[in-house]
């Protein structure tokens, strides 16, 4: 499961991602990037709720389905899918907050966000600049990583930095699993900004498209 404002942990299949998630409107300011999140030349793509997720240099490709905390809790209901978070950004060029996908991960065979991660070395496989692609019906984003994070699971709900409202940014939550066979006590984040779109075809607006989506 997953909460929404005090995040628990996902660990293994059946258990709760995060645990009391900061409410949409979180309590952190709006924060700003430094850079334009969406230049000038970026085509427009309306906001849509997200179908897929890949991140192409950890290989890493997996449909999204949608899921709504209850109780405070996110559990996503599957290992083999990412969910988005549909209480808080929706992904597209006008989000009016943070996106979010959360997935599984999983030590004893396949999970979702399992790419993600090296669980024997204990290190974030991802990189600042790798490209992760969502995919919409109203097109495709491509955000470009920022950074990883690890916080121990119990303090996630309270770190702003996880739950600033920043449009534009994409942020990928799962468990890191121990390469002891223990109980999973920190979550990976990993943080990522819009640099690209790709509007879909038949879309509204005039076609067009910046360098950065494939």
């Amino acid at each position: 499961m997953i909460a929404v404002a005090a995040v628990g942990t996902l660990l293994l299949a059946g258990e709760p991602l995060a645990r009391s998630l900061p409410p949409p409107t979180a309590t952190a300011p709006p924060t700003s990037p430094a850079a334009p999140t969406t230049p000038p030349a970026q085509a427009a793509v309306q906001v849509a709720a997200p179908t897929r997720v890949e991140v192409p240099s950890v290989d890493l490709a997996v449909d999204v389905l949608p899921v709504t905390p209850t109780g405070g809790e996110l559990d996503p209901p599957t290992l083999t899918e990412a969910y988005w978070i549909e209480t808080y950004g929706t992904p597209g060029t006008d989000s009016d907050n943070t996106v979010y996908l959360a997935g599984h991960s999983f030590d004893r065979g396949a999970a979702a966000f399992n790419p993600l991660f090296d669980k024997d070395a204990q290190v974030a496989l991802v990189q600042p600049g790798a490209e992760i692609v969502v995919t919409t019906a109203a097109g495709r984003l491509t955000y470009a990583v920022e950074s990883t994070e690890r916080y121990p699971k119990g303090s996630l709900p309270d770190v702003d930095e996880v739950w600033n409202v920043v449009p534009g940014r994409l942020v990928l939550i799962t468990c890191f699993q121990r390469n002891d066979g223990g109980a999973s006590q920190d979550n990976l984040v990993v943080y990522a900004d819009l640099v690209g779109t790709v509007r879909a075809s038949g879309a509204s607006g005039a076609p067009g498209a910046t360098g950065a989506a494939p």
